[in-house]
């Protein structure tokens, strides 16, 4: 057996040998590897095949096979592997098949992995000054049981990184900034085992002291201070040090917070943190123009004022026009940091066209909004909201209503809590992560509202990476409208609408669901929307997507029949830019051989 393998090997050195440099790479194989999947080892090369739909239908290059490249891969296994306790691992590549005529050639790579490292023990040696042993060792035996947890396991150096790096951040959210901890690793090569023991000097145990600003100009120090989680004499916590830049820069009038400790030689007992900040201009526009499906063509303005009144006050002035808002006029006051550091005040006066397929209205009135910063990357808002819609009777069909509810000029006034988590990253082009809402308006608040209602929506998203750039993006959106007058009329502009490019794309804006006799889109009360993306890379900044989606609008409340639910499937292609990515989709209905395909051009992702 062993000169059957040994002659193997030799067979792929000589193949190796015998290599033609600039001969396109066919095929890849790996032959013994059992940790591991052949697509997981072969992210870590740089030598790839490419297969013949990929060249087809994404217009990909071949690789040609490079010598050196190769050998190079080999050594990254190796490492990988070893990284991963594989310290005896065996990698030999070795081209099994050539074509001189077409210059081609297959490569295959083959593993003897061995038996993996395993970690046999983990202890601890603990230096600290008399006065803080007890605090440090209590801090020890709590949070050992995670530690040594690690016995038994496969020896990873990702392991052993990630374990000194929590023991550190408990350290230092207790008051030892100065925390030092080294891992001293032993491997036992005739029983393949690891001795992990890890040095732990706490240094003192420290409180915080002075608070230095540097790099405001028109913002006062007391503003930043008041901004900052903790108090000179506080127990040093780095999560507070976390939480204070996080504070200060959620002022919006920064564009550069940096928090730090000042941590020296001295290792003093008291910590003084600095705080250098960056402000952005005070007076701020940009533009942009751009066309789309469904708004046509479309041009915005904003206007920003930092520092309106005085402090951190700000002012935001927005202009839009488009196919579906021909004029949208939107003025922001924000004062941040109202009453507590976490909450902000906002009022919103406003004034809208609104043209839709269904309606045609003006809204003008005013929102004032507090918006509280529950945890991270969550915020909850309560707002009260006053309009007087103008609506045009002669847009809107007499299919749900009779001409009784259809008043002309109405007041609207609400109260609305909301509460959103978003934890999706990067912006724009999400990898991970999810998107969580969930919104309850209740109307007919004082101010003569003509209509009485209450209305709930919520949607989930979810982005998951696969491999590389490959992305998983799903989306379920729900809602559902009731009235709480007597003849159970809802506002045209309230009730839901489905279909569109950031719907369900199969059908255009607002054409699924309830229509009347002329198949003018009516609106129902209850929505439900389900969506998937699979989003993947072709060139530079172009990406591709294939997709499905569902969903209905019913005109009853509480009504969602999934018998009803109407499906699409589509494909679109993105292009990258700073403001997220220009998208055009194509989308067929599903088990409906009367609609034909629908063409989306849009900014943004559609979730």
């Amino acid at each position: 057996m062993r000169i059957l393998k040994t002659f193997t090997i030799l067979c792929c050195f000589l193949g190796t040998l015998c290599a033609q440099e600039g001969y396109e790479v066919q095929s890849i194989e790996f032959e013994g590897n059992t940790a591991f999947s052949a697509s997981s080892l072969a992210y870590y090369m740089e030598t790839y095949s490419v297969g013949a739909l990929s060249k087809l239908m994404l217009g990909k290059d071949v690789y040609l096979f490079s010598q050196e490249m190769l050998d190079s891969d080999v050594d990254r296994l190796i490492r990988f592997y070893q990284r991963e306790g594989f310290l005896h691992v065996q990698i030999v590549a070795a081209i099994t098949s050539q074509n001189h005529r077409e210059k081609k050639l297959s490569l295959q790579i083959t593993v003897t992995e061995n038996m993996p490292v395993e970690i046999e023990s983990v202890t601890y040696n603990l230096i600290a000054d008399p006065e803080n042993y007890n605090e440090a060792n209590a801090l020890i035996d709590n949070i050992w049981p995670e530690m040594s947890a690690m016995m038994g396991q496969r020896f990873r150096d990702e392991d052993v990184r990630s374990a000194q790096e929590a023991l550190v951040k408990k350290f230092q959210q207790q008051g030892f900034p100065y925390i030092q901890i080294t891992p001293q690793i032993t491997v036992n090569e005739p029983q393949n085992t690891a001795e992990i023991t890890w040095d732990i000097e706490s240094g003192p145990r420290c409180v915080f002291s002075d608070i230095f600003i540097a790099g405001n100009e028109h913002i006062s120090e007391n503003l930043i201070r008041k901004q900052t989680a903790f108090r000179s004499g506080d127990l040093f916590d780095i999560r507070k040090i976390d939480a204070t830049q996080k504070r200060i820069f959620d002022l919006g009038i920064f564009t550069i917070v940096s928090v730090s400790a000042r941590l020296d030689a001295a290792t003093n007992s008291e910590v003084a943190v600095e705080i250098q900040v960056k402000e952005a201009p005070r007076l701020s526009a940009k533009f942009g123009v751009g066309y789309g499906r469904e708004d046509r063509f479309r041009a915005f303005t904003e206007t920003r004022r930092l520092g309106f009144l005085g402090g951190a006050r700000r002012a935001t002035l927005a202009l839009k026009h488009s196919g579906l808002e021909p004029y949208n006029a939107d003025l922001n006051f924000i004062q941040p940091a109202f009453l507590h550091p976490r909450l902000s005040l906002r009022i919103n006066p406003f004034a809208l066209r609104q043209k839709e397929p269904g309606f045609l209205l003006n809204r003008t009135g005013s929102s004032i909004a507090k918006q509280y910063a529950l945890f991270d990357y969550t915020t909850t808002t309560i707002s009260y909201s006053f309009e007087q819609v103008d609506l045009d009777t002669s847009s809107v069909t007499s299919g749900t209503a009779s001409s009784t509810d259809l008043t002309a000029l109405y007041n609207k006034a609400s109260i609305t809590f909301g509460i959103l988590r978003d934890n999706s990253q990067p912006l724009f082009f999400p990898l991970s992560g999810f998107y969580t809402s969930l919104v309850y308006k209740y109307s007919g608040v004082g101010f003569r509202s003509r209509y009485r209602y209450q209305r709930l929506q919520g949607e989930v998203r979810w982005y998951q990476k696969i491999s590389g750039k490959w992305v998983f993006a799903s989306r379920i959106k729900g809602g559902v409208v009731t009235s709480r007058d007597t003849d159970g009329f809802i506002p045209v502009e309230e009730r839901f609408y489905a279909g569109g490019s950031n719907s369900v794309r199969g059908w255009s804006r607002a054409r699924l669901g309830p229509q009347d006799g002329s198949g003018i889109p009516v609106g129902g009360n209850s929505l439900l929307e389900i969506g998937g993306e699979l989003r993947y890379p072709l060139y530079g900044l172009l990406s591709g997507v294939v997709f499905g989606d569902a969903g209905n609008v019913w005109e009853k409340s509480w009504r969602f029949e999934t018998t009803e639910l109407r499906y699409a499937l589509g494909i679109g292609i993105r292009f990258e830019t700073p403001i997220g990515p220009l998208r055009l989709d194509a989308a067929q209905p599903v088990w409906d051989p009367n609609k034909t395909v629908q063409v989306h051009v849009s900014v943004g992702q559609a979730f």
